[in-house]
């Protein structure tokens, strides 16, 4: 019968944290390894600001006229 009394409690445990009564709590020190090694350059050039400079000066030169 003291089984029976353990399934009980696990069936409450699991019921009261379905309902947001307890969270479950992770490990947050565990983490899973990823599957593919990291690289050692980033994945996509990032636009730098000199070039978002550049642009907005030649769309004003491109708009400026000259009499």
């Amino acid at each position: 019968k003291a089984y029976e009394g353990e399934v009980e409690k696990r069936v409450e445990n699991e019921s009261s944290a379905k309902k947001g009564k307890q969270p479950l709590v992770k490990d947050p020190k565990f983490q899973v390894p990823s599957p593919y090694a990291k690289v050692p350059y980033p994945r996509r050039k990032k636009v730098k600001n000199q070039d978002l400079e550049f642009r907005k000066f030649m769309k004003m030169l491109n708009k400026l006229e000259m009499t």
